[in-house]
């Protein structure tokens, strides 16, 4: 199972009708999250582990730890390690999973739309 507890959520003044929210987000080994979008930008890096990632449908921008950036087009399979960072745009319907043995920790910023869930599932 995952583990997603928000430290903090605000209104920011700059972005009327959007909320902004940090995360931080632990997928325990073996778990394979939703197919999801949001509803809005979110940044996500991994702190620790491997992270999985299935784009379905849109692209992403992968900023690598040794500051490389790389653009995916979905359907693409990557691997998310230690000190990457990925850009998500609401285009853009993906999901995570940790295929490995250890624990998976990942720090994310959001900006949604005020009342928009922090992730829409997306049928499979």
């Amino acid at each position: 199972m995952s583990d997603a507890a928000i430290h903090r959520s605000t209104a920011p003044a700059n972005a009327p009708g959007q909320r902004l929210y940090l995360q931080r987000v632990t997928i325990n080994p073996g778990t394979r999250l939703d197919t999801h979008y949001h509803d809005g930008t979110q940044v996500a890096a991994v702190v620790d582990g491997t992270l999985t990632y299935d784009m379905v449908e849109g692209a992403v921008e992968v900023t690598r730890k040794s500051g490389t950036v790389e653009t995916f087009t979905a359907p693409e399979t990557i691997s998310l390690d230690e000190g990457d960072a990925i850009t998500e745009t609401v285009d853009l319907v993906h999901f995570g999973a940790n295929d490995t043995d250890e624990q998976v920790v990942i720090l994310v910023a959001a900006l949604l739309a005020d009342g928009a869930p922090l992730a829409t599932p997306v049928p499979e």
